[in-house]
């Protein structure tokens, strides 16, 4: 099974969990004609929800962010992307233990024939880990 492995910037930030946010973030992004490689959204209680985005124009999602007064963090992660069959993530999983790597988080999914995964490691660097698994 191949697999690629690369690095991307994510930009995590913090909004309001209410109906409708994300909705009004993703018109923003396409009215800007910013595209995205990852998106995930995640309620944290309390009226707050945490948005992670990754988009191959980091610097223009940072641009639309601060015009429109959100602010977050930014960090590298590992995108890794292959052809789908049952057990796809087993070879990168074992490499990934294997290398000694501690998954922090991971987002998979899979779309017709391929799948992809957004990893963060709580013990090495984007580029430690990359190191390690090419």
């Amino acid at each position: 099974m191949a697999y690629q492995v690369t690095k991307v910037r994510g930009f995590l930030v913090a909004m309001e969990d209410r109906v409708g946010m994300l909705a009004e973030a993703a018109r923003a992004l396409k009215s800007e004609g910013i595209s995205l490689t990852a998106l995930g959204a995640w309620s944290e209680g309390g009226g707050k929800a945490q948005v992670l985005a990754i988009a191959p124009d980091t610097d223009r999602l940072r641009q639309l962010a601060s015009r429109n007064g959100v602010y977050g963090s930014e960090s590298d992660l590992l995108l890794v992307t292959g052809d789908d069959e049952t057990g796809a993530l087993v070879p990168i999983l074992d490499k990934i233990a294997a290398a000694g790597l501690n998954i922090r988080t991971i987002h998979a999914v899979s779309a017709g024939e391929k799948f992809g995964a957004v990893i963060t490691f709580s013990n090495a660097s984007a580029d430690e880990a990359l190191a390690r698994l090419v």
